[in-house]
């Protein structure tokens, strides 16, 4: 299952067939078709064909109703663990994945928090190794640029569970949802993916990423626990302040009046200028138009009650507050976007790379005044 999980996806973008022998699970073999029409239209300027051919179809089955947790650390991980809580369930992380095999620094961190995270208390915790982002070769990149998160991450990790939810008797894998589309992971794709008597789940699929937020700080709240650290930062160790993941929950945690420092994000007096230059000084990617136009609409709810939480300056930074609650942030990332689809703008960028570096500095330039506070 993990292999066939990941290695469909790239023979459906690429036009090879999978054959195997001596049998596929039945139901897998029908929910990668469905997974299939889920692809072909999300990307319909791909042309996608099915794959899997099987000597024989055979039934694979367990009785249980235990829950695998995919779990990061991470707002959505945590708040699908304070909910499913009530239940069996046990988090999984993986290494291998976001976290590449070979990065020993960010490992100990993240396995760190496997093991010592208090939304977790005593559950069962497993720890699946792989190497889901060195086993297939980089002309695969060429098939749907930045392959990992926009074809690869849903089927890959929710496949890469199958063994383990046969051995514990789990019902349901689930994954922490995304907003981003198109991507590797979203709720028709997570969902659609089923094995043996397990399906795959998109957890919290249609709850914002606030409210998230406001069920980890409402759960730390009642046990009076003043800190409970999150593990956001793209770049997998603690967390830096600088990056998006960062920035984009620093002000959603402001917002609803929650000191960040309490989450273990760094806030410091430069903390909002450093969101609009580094806006203004990089491409726009889809992760960046996930992350920062649901903040705009808390900051603009939290201006209209005034129950936020501030650093130093109430004044000041209100006034960052009132430029995100404006839709600044929105006119930075939309102003030198290229005026193709997602899909379109890929095939650009990969066919004709340094025209498309050439004119991402162009646009940056440009750009850069935005960014000046």
């Amino acid at each position: 299952m993990p292999f066939l999980a990941n290695m469909l996806p790239i023979a459906w973008f690429a036009g090879f067939d999978v054959q195997v022998h001596p049998a596929v699970d039945a139901v897998f073999a029908a929910a990668q078709s469905d997974l299939f029409e889920v692809y072909r239209a999300m990307y319909p300027h791909h042309r996608l064909r099915p794959a899997l051919r099987a000597s024989r179809i055979a039934s694979f089955s367990w009785s249980g109703s235990r829950d695998l947790l995919l779990f990061s650390g991470g707002v959505d991980s945590v708040a699908a663990a304070i909910d499913l809580s009530a239940g069996d369930v046990e988090p999984v992380m993986v290494q291998g994945g976001d976290i590449p095999g070979e990065d020993e620094w960010a490992w100990e961190f993240r396995s760190r928090i496997l093991r010592e995270h208090p939304v977790l208390g005593d559950l069962r915790r497993h720890v699946v190794r792989s190497n889901l982002r060195e086993f297939y070769a980089p002309p695969v990149q060429s098939l749907c640029l930045g392959w990992w998160g926009h074809v690869q991450h849903g089927p890959a990790a929710i496949g890469l569970l199958a063994p383990l939810a046969w051995a514990r008797r789990a019902a349901r894998v689930h994954l922490a949802s995304s907003r981003m589309r198109p991507w590797g992971s979203s709720r028709e794709g997570d969902e659609s993916l089923r094995f043996g008597s397990a399906a795959g789940v998109s957890a919290d699929a249609d709850v914002p990423r606030v409210t998230k937020l406001r069920r980890v700080v409402d759960w730390a709240s009642a046990r009076g626990a003043t800190d409970l650290p999150l593990s956001l930062c793209l770049h997998q160790g603690p967390n830096c302040g600088n990056c998006d993941k960062c920035l984009s929950t620093l002000v959603l945690a402001v917002s609803i009046g929650v000191d960040p420092g309490r989450l273990g994000i760094p806030m410091d007096d430069d903390s909002y200028p450093r969101i609009f230059r580094s806006l203004a000084e990089r491409s726009p990617t889809p992760l960046l138009f996930a992350l920062w136009p649901p903040v705009r609409e808390t900051a603009a709810a939290a201006l209209a009650s005034g129950d936020f939480f501030v650093r130093s300056d109430r004044a000041r930074e209100r006034g960052f507050l009132e430029r995100i609650a404006g839709g600044e942030l929105d006119r930075i990332l939309g102003r030198w976007r290229i005026p193709l689809d997602r899909a379109g703008e890929q095939a650009f960028q990969y066919r004709w790379p340094r025209v498309y570096r050439g004119l991402s500095r162009l646009r940056r330039s440009l750009a850069g005044g935005l960014g000046r506070s």
